[in-house]
């Protein structure tokens, strides 16, 4: 019995100091995680829709396409979760008649923080993964979120997200889906996926795609205080220091640059990987690109 009580103290006391020194870990730069490219075509004021509860709420219209077409505006919108939409919000949707809201979230994150939106809406849910895979590396490898969160982005979303990725963009194809919004929690790394593959059918440069993927960037404070007064709602979050987890709530161009480049050393390019894994055919992506292009 006391190897026993021995044995589990001294566990608890290993668990303990490695805790501790988690705490320890000093969390990257601000202003190299959380930076802006400025982009000529980035018009910020049409660009962000100014919702009280969705503040990364975005149209992507208006980039020119390599042919000189321009993706039109308010075909199609990105943002984060829905969930705390004001009535007055609810009112900016309808007025923007929107036809079709595609939730990439998993059931569970659904179920936490349920969406409001326009009545006669259709709502579509699309997770591109049903489970969690950084809650416990949060708490113990504080030291390795970023090249976990890479990972998080090659295997969750690119491989194994594939088919779920192309479901979403099929909507696009059908013009009785637009105008559509396209969202997930933070309306970041799932809907910053969908929306560079969407832009890169489209013919939109690969750095105007990088750009608009980290306009994220420019609504962090607004995350960073939403986070700060809930996270008394999540036990594992009094043992973070939000300052560590920078990595993961970042819009770095380094993400979205290292998901793409992993779509080309693995599937050989991207349209091969949106003809093959994804599973658009000719005619889908000729229909996307005429329902979006203008």
């Amino acid at each position: 019995m006391n190897r026993l009580f021995y044995g589990v103290g001294a566990s608890v006391l290993s668990l303990g100091g490695y805790l501790w020194w988690q705490s320890q870990i000093q969390p990257a730069p601000y202003d190299e995680m959380f930076a802006v490219q400025e982009h000529p075509e980035s018009q910020l004021t049409r660009r962000f829709i100014p919702l009280s509860g969705a503040v990364n709420f975005r149209d992507i219209g208006g980039y020119t396409a390599q042919d000189g077409r321009r993706v039109a505006w308010g075909r199609v919108y990105r943002s984060n979760d829905l969930s705390a939409l004001t009535d007055a919000d609810v009112v900016a949707l309808t007025d923007l008649h929107i036809r079709t809201i595609c939730d990439l979230r998993s059931p569970a994150e659904t179920l936490r923080f349920p969406n409001r939106v326009p009545e006669g809406v259709n709502v579509r849910h699309i997770p591109i993964f049903t489970r969690d895979p950084l809650s416990i590396s949060l708490l113990f490898l504080r030291h390795r979120l970023d090249p976990i969160f890479k990972w998080h982005y090659r295997a969750m979303i690119i491989d194994e997200g594939a088919a779920a990725l192309g479901a979403v963009l099929k909507l696009a194809a059908d013009p009785a889906h637009l105008p559509l919004v396209v969202h997930c929690t933070s309306g970041k790394d799932r809907t910053g996926v969908v929306t560079a593959l969407l832009l890169h059918i489209c013919g939109v440069p690969r750095a105007t795609i990088v750009a608009d993927y980290m306009l994220t960037n420019r609504t962090i404070e607004d995350f960073l205080a939403t986070y700060r007064a809930t996270m008394h709602r999540y036990p594992i979050a009094r043992l973070l220091k939000i300052e560590q987890l920078y990595p993961i709530l970042s819009a770095r161009a380094e993400l979205i640059e290292h998901a793409l480049d992993h779509i080309t050393a693995t599937y050989g390019s991207l349209d091969a990987y949106l003809r093959g894994p994804v599973g658009l055919t000719e005619a889908e992506l000729d229909a996307i690109r005429a329902n979006v292009l203008v």
